[in-house]
């Protein structure tokens, strides 16, 4: 009840406190789990809210008041970062939650993020590590490989003591199925001046961000119904523009992601309406949804069968067996970080120990 009760508010339809909810928290805990505070709290703005009671609207207003005040920080990181890799001459993409806030939200501190997504070409990630660690920016503990991840995390703080989370993306997403449906050239040759974080920032064009998105949300996240991800997919199909529908299009039928762009555009239209969206996914012709992807939209995920569509997709032997032994062999470098062994210490026992304990949870639902 309490989810209706956000979409209800935030497209509009009904900004009246039902007799029945006497869950005041129950409001609360959903709209911060679902990342839509700050959203409710300025619609409810507008709004007759004399029926709501005061503690859900002091809360829903702290947490606009606190969004926006982490937004000149933000902001100009942002440009920081942008230039920085002009300055390099590399290219990059900001994507995904940053590039979404500036492109159709009215203000980007209603949409809250956790970090920036920046997506660079494969052959630049040297070049761009660099430029991090130039920024004063420390590489997170993660794995690598050619295969088992595309991205890797980088945290600063800064003079006030403020975090900033950057996550380096060489492919748009990890899971094999997904990973190469659209190229940094192909994303970059389209893409968008995000004029609020200066001039060398880009964006993929709203067409682009909008199919990312759709993606995302299962790629990354199983099919989740989360209510800021599904608004990000409500606000850019309600922006696109004629030409920009059918580039959309274009782009789903070409790389055979019909279904799932359909559940995003779906599942988007019955959460907050919208007469563009549900244009859009009515639009999209063939549905059928490609064997590797479909564990992805069956809910109750593991990283075992995120493995298993992985090895499904790959094309040769060589690369299946690689991508296996990237999960059980990471680099020594990623182990002695992780476990804290000191230089001149053997690895196998944690090795073995990694795999021992890691192989259960590939069986378990993420």
């Amino acid at each position: 009840m309490s989810n209706r009760l956000i979409c209800d508010v935030l497209s509009g339809r009904s900004y009246a406190w039902p007799a029945s909810m006497t869950q005041e928290l129950a409001v609360i805990d959903a709209a911060t789990r679902h990342g839509v505070a700050p959203l409710l709290a300025r619609a409810l703005r507008v709004a007759d809210v004399s029926g709501w009671p005061p503690r859900v609207v002091g809360a829903l207003d702290r947490a606009l008041a606190g969004e926006s005040a982490l937004e000149h920080g933000r902001r100009a990181e942002l440009r920081r970062l942008s230039s920085a890799f002009a300055a390099e001459r590399i290219p990059a993409l900001v994507f995904k939650g940053a590039a979404v806030a500036y492109q159709v939200y009215a203000q980007p501190w209603l949409r809250p993020r956790h970090d920036t997504d920046l997506l660079i070409r494969v052959d630049d990630t040297v070049r761009a590590t660099d430029v991090l660690r130039g920024l004063g920016y420390e590489a997170m503990i993660t794995t690598s490989g050619r295969l088992v991840s595309a991205q890797n995390q980088w945290i600063r703080r800064d003079e006030i003591g403020s975090q900033h989370a950057v996550d380096l993306h060489w492919r748009i997403l990890n899971p094999q199925a997904f990973a190469r449906l659209a190229s940094f050239d192909e994303l970059a040759s389209r893409s968008v001046t995000l004029p609020a974080l200066g001039d060398a920032a880009r964006a993929p064009a709203p067409a682009d961000a909008l199919f990312i998105a759709c993606l995302h949300r299962v790629a990354h996240h199983y099919d989740s119904e989360n209510l800021l991800w599904l608004y990000d997919i409500h606000l850019l199909a309600s922006s696109l523009r004629d030409v920009e529908c059918d580039a959309f299009l274009d782009t789903v039928s070409r790389t055979g992601a019909g279904a799932v762009c359909a559940q995003g555009l779906r599942l988007a239209h019955d959460a907050f309406a919208g007469a563009a969206v549900e244009r859009l996914e009515r639009r999209i012709a063939s549905r059928d949804t490609p064997a590797a992807w479909r564990r992805f939209m069956s809910g109750g995920v593991t990283q075992m069968d995120v493995i298993w569509s992985d090895l499904r997709v790959l094309d040769t032997w060589r690369d299946r067996v690689t991508l296996v032994r990237e999960h059980l062999f990471p680099p020594a470098s990623y182990m002695r970080a992780r476990y804290d062994v000191p230089p001149g210490r053997g690895l196998p026992y944690f090795y073995a120990y990694r795999i021992a304990h890691g192989v259960k949870r590939w069986f378990r639902q993420i």
